[in-house]
């Protein structure tokens, strides 16, 4: 899959279990979309999409039926942000795919905890030591069974680890 920045398309490419592909599937999508993850949001089992585009202030999510194909585009607020690099993990320990996404060239995270159902809580806000934060990573980077993030910020060359302190074990 891909994200066509500038059609405000997605292109889903289908494997054939042969090292090839079917012909490109496009979705409509966010304004100018550059970033999208896969996931099972909803946890049926089947894989889903989320994209974020330069010129929306909404990340698109897309849930898959299971052959390949997607339900409509729904929106998911965030405020203040286009263009946001997204990742995708359990932030609180309740075994459901939550979203992270930060801004480029800011130092704004936010974090979209999932219901379970392919729909997401309020964001948390969160802010990196950078002010030009363009990537963002998830993974347990203190072994203490949390999910962390990690922004890396082109403006200073450095990156921040923001380590998960809000789930008890």
């Amino acid at each position: 899959m891909s994200a066509d920045f500038g059609t405000n398309t997605l292109t889903v490419l289908l494997g054939q279990g042969d090292a090839t592909f079917r012909a490109p599937m496009t979705l409509p999508s966010i304004e100018r979309s550059s970033y999208v993850r896969a996931a099972d949001l909803n946890r049926d089992g089947k894989l889903d999409l989320v994209a974020s585009g330069e010129g929306e202030m909404n990340l698109g999510l897309f849930l898959g039926n299971g052959d390949g194909t997607f339900g409509a585009m729904q929106k998911l607020p965030i405020s203040g942000m286009s263009g946001a690099a997204v990742t995708i993990a359990d932030f609180n320990g309740d075994s459901v795919p939550d979203i992270a996404a930060v801004r480029p060239f800011t130092s704004a995270v936010r974090v979209f905890l999932g219901r379970g159902d392919g729909t997401f809580g309020p964001e948390k806000g969160f802010s990196t030591a950078g002010s030009s934060v363009f990537g963002l990573a998830a993974g347990d980077f203190n072994n203490d069974g949390r999910i962390d993030l990690v922004a890396s910020d082109g403006g200073d060359n450095s990156v921040s680890v923001l380590l998960n302190t809000t789930v008890s074990r």
